[in-house]
């Protein structure tokens, strides 16, 4: 049976503040986030904390988010995600990176659930001027 993508709507990442230090292998960066929020036919979430870090090469970097939504009533949806792509082509916004993470949901939201048991994935593109990471998401099928 082969892999298919459902479009998950996008989720954008507004960057806050960000600290940078040469650590003993690469370099890293450890972020705040204002907000994320994810919006797709599923559901529409904000989240209510969001980080992450990313080690860096010349060329490459891998980044780590966490993060807590909150949609309406208790719903609540934690992801993380690794991402990877060409640093200096991305920082220019010239190139995506491509991102894969999971997805946890409270069992008892029966029309959510089944991303428990997949993977969601996405392309990003970097906007320096308005600070935000935003996301094409999809989930593994």
């Amino acid at each position: 049976m082969p892999l298919a993508l459902a479009p998950m709507g996008t989720l954008t990442v507004h960057i806050d503040r960000s600290w940078q230090l040469a650590g003993p292998i690469a370099g890293r960066s450890c972020s705040l986030f204002r907000e994320a929020v994810w919006e797709c036919d599923e559901f529409r979430l904000r989240s209510v904390w969001a980080n992450g870090t990313y080690t860096r090469g010349d060329d490459v970097a891998e980044v780590n988010v966490r993060a807590m939504f909150q949609g309406e009533g208790d719903l609540f949806v934690y992801l993380d995600y690794l991402a990877r792509g060409d640093l200096p082509l991305h920082v220019a916004g010239r190139a995506p990176v491509v991102m894969t993470g999971r997805v946890e949901i409270d069992e008892k939201h029966e029309r959510h659930r089944w991303l428990n048991r997949t993977q969601v994935v996405g392309r990003g593109m970097l906007d320096m001027v308005a600070r935000t990471q935003t996301y094409e998401m999809y989930a593994l099928r």
